[in-house]
């Protein structure tokens, strides 16, 4: 196994860890103040750690036929767990995702390999100054 450093920052809402998992190769944890948020394993997007998360794939999976594109909204993104299921499992996808916290992604961006992401966040609860889209995937 290669030796993954964590990523330790404070962020808006607290201290984010990015920690590596050491059972999954490339996964990795992320928690805020200790609690977890997010898990995505690199190696295999469509692998969901968490309960939460499978529940939504869940309803993704059945807003349209198996592999078909869908237009999709994140509120909140953590590692984009999510939006990476919706891409590999659903091609073609279009995706915005909306994340609250201003310094949470750029303190992982090049560790999960996040290209796309860009701009500042936005609350979720309105488009007050400084909102703009990230978008996750590009329709081909």
């Amino acid at each position: 196994m290669n030796e993954h450093i964590p990523v330790i920052r404070e962020v808006d809402h607290g201290t984010a860890r990015l920690l590596p998992d050491v059972d999954r190769e490339r996964a990795w944890l992320l928690t805020v103040d200790g609690a977890p948020q997010s898990y995505v394993d690199l190696d295999d997007p469509a692998y969901l750690e968490f309960e939460y998360a499978r529940r939504l794939a869940h309803v993704a999976d059945g807003a349209a036929a198996p592999g078909a594109a869908l237009d999709v909204v994140h509120l909140g993104g953590g590692a984009l767990s999510l939006p990476r299921y919706v891409a590999v499992t659903r091609p073609g996808s279009r995706q915005e995702v909306v994340e609250a916290d201003r310094g949470c992604w750029p303190s992982w961006r090049s560790t999960c390999r996040c290209p796309r992401a860009r701009g500042p966040p936005c609350t979720g609860r309105t488009r007050g100054p400084g909102w703009r889209r990230r978008r996750t995937t590009r329709p081909t």
